[in-house]
């Protein structure tokens, strides 16, 4: 996992490229809810996207392209009862409003595989946090039946995974200035890396079981301006 651009202070995207099956516990059971967590100092602007994704939009897969934040893909082996298949499947972000109120934006993520036609969604919550080492977290509940391995499917197990999440865009405005209005232009971005670098930072994986919690942490290197 790593920050591009890794520059404190700077608007960057998430690059993710891991194999997952030393951090998932064994015999193939599916968590209750996942969450990853950011460490204090990293900032999330949600204006950094124009559209937002709609509740029947997510509920159809029909997502606009101005509400997407990232994409990516899902390599693995599924298990059916005619033998094991090989299989990898896309991983699309959406931005969507929140709806609960204090959450700074919702997040709809789209897995497509075309091989079996099978389709998945689950939707998260991005949200501050107001005291300990953390300061946001996003959390999916993947408990539901749209999150499970359709009909004939077994067994899936996720062999590699790659995504990248992030949006920039800018934006015009006006502002006083000697008592005369300018147009000023800026550049948002989605995420901002935190301020200050000591080598690395810290995001969390959580991810809740019917008996426990197992976590994760990664630490992508970062570089001072």
């Amino acid at each position: 996992m790593r920050l591009e651009p890794p520059t404190a202070g700077r608007g960057s995207a998430l690059v993710v490229d891991v194999d997952p099956r030393g951090s998932a516990p064994s015999g193939g059971e599916t968590p209750k809810s996942v969450s990853v967590l950011f460490q204090r100092g990293f900032r999330f602007e949600p204006r950094a996207v124009r559209g937002r994704c709609g509740d029947a939009q997510a509920q159809e897969g029909t997502c606009p392209e101005n509400s997407r934040i990232g994409r990516g893909s899902a390599e693995g082996t599924a298990g059916t009862l005619a033998g094991p298949v090989k299989f990898t499947a896309s991983i699309d972000f959406f931005l969507a409003r929140p709806r609960s109120g204090g959450d700074l934006a919702d997040v709809i993520v789209e897995v497509k595989e075309p091989q079996s036609n099978m389709r998945g969604s689950a939707r998260g919550s991005l949200r501050a946090l107001s005291a300990g080492q953390f300061g946001s977290a996003l959390s999916f509940d993947v408990s539901g039946e749209d999150a499970q391995p359709p009909a004939g499917v077994t067994s899936v197990e996720i062999e590699r995974v790659q995504l990248r999440v992030g949006a920039r865009r800018s934006v015009t405005y006006r502002k006083k200035v000697r008592g005369k209005f300018v147009t000023r232009r800026r550049t948002l971005s989605l995420v901002t890396n935190p301020p200050k670098c000591n080598g690395t930072w810290l995001i969390r994986l959580s991810a809740r079981y019917a008996d426990r919690e197992v976590q994760r942490d990664a630490r992508p290197p970062c570089s001072r301006p």
